[in-house]
């Protein structure tokens, strides 16, 4: 009768072998509102991520509401998007759709991990503004139906 018990604890070994190696990285949190409603979104980067849509961190995002905000990925669009370690450079396109009526549309996020070398910005094309994310954590914009905004993240120094 030990055989269920080692093949327990085996699967238990690799489960935290899993959870120790996802662990490698960082996420952040976006968080777009206009008026009363709001969108919580997250990117970042995983030791165990890949390019595409692994199907283990990206959640596509529903239709419907006042404010859509969005990673635009493959052709579709995601309220997570986590990348691979491996890149000195990732780029994410967040397209927010906020009704003509809402006055004010704010994008904002928390700190960047601090030790890991990142560097980040977040560019508005339709506006041409550049916003240092590391030193400043929102951004807003008046509504105008549809805007893409590009948040590009660099590591400097060694890959993980």
């Amino acid at each position: 009768m030990r055989r269920p018990l080692t093949l327990l604890c085996t699967i238990g070994l690799l489960a935290l072998g899993t959870n120790a190696r996802a662990a490698a990285g960082w996420e952040l949190p976006l968080t777009v509102s206009a008026g009363r409603a709001v969108q919580h979104l997250t990117l970042g980067e995983r030791a165990d991520a890949t390019d595409g849509i692994d199907g283990l961190y990206e959640v596509p995002a529903l239709p419907g509401g006042k404010l859509r905000a969005a990673f635009a990925l493959a052709g579709g669009r995601y309220w997570r998007d986590i990348r691979p370690l491996s890149a000195r450079h990732q780029c994410w396109t967040v397209v927010i759709s906020a009704p003509h009526s809402a006055a004010e549309v704010t994008v904002a996020w928390g700190n960047l991990p601090q030790g890991k070398g990142l560097s980040a910005r977040l560019t508005d094309p339709a506006s041409g503004r550049i916003v240092d994310a590391v030193s400043q954590h929102q951004y807003r914009f008046r509504s105008n139906g549809t805007r893409t905004l590009i948040l590009d993240i660099t590591r400097q120094g060694e890959l993980p």
